[in-house]
């Protein structure tokens, strides 16, 4: 995602990344491990508000597009490759 977010924000991609921990550390443990794995984009911390926003997350990850309107254009759970990715965000931009 790292890479997806390097590669297509000149074209105007936002990656914000949600993280559904918990616990009196979350922010120390989530920058932590932002830190650790060279994560540039922004997270956020969900207190159910997000979640709700968007359709309940039921597994972890799940992925979201969402255009520039707050519309979601795509969604999957699961992990994607890379390729995914990229072909999925350009679709998106085009």
């Amino acid at each position: 995602i790292e890479a997806i977010s390097k590669q297509f924000s000149p074209k105007g991609l936002v990656v914000v990344g949600v993280s559904e921990d918990r616990g009196p550390s979350v922010l120390k443990d989530v920058s932590s491990f932002a830190k650790e794995h060279g994560l540039t984009y922004q997270i956020v911390i969900d207190s159910i508000n997000v979640s709700n926003a968007y359709g309940y997350i039921n597994a972890i990850p799940t992925s979201f597009i969402v255009n520039k309107d707050g519309k979601i254009v795509d969604k999957w759970v699961g992990e994607r490759g890379k390729a995914y990715f990229q072909a999925t965000v350009k679709k998106c931009l085009d």
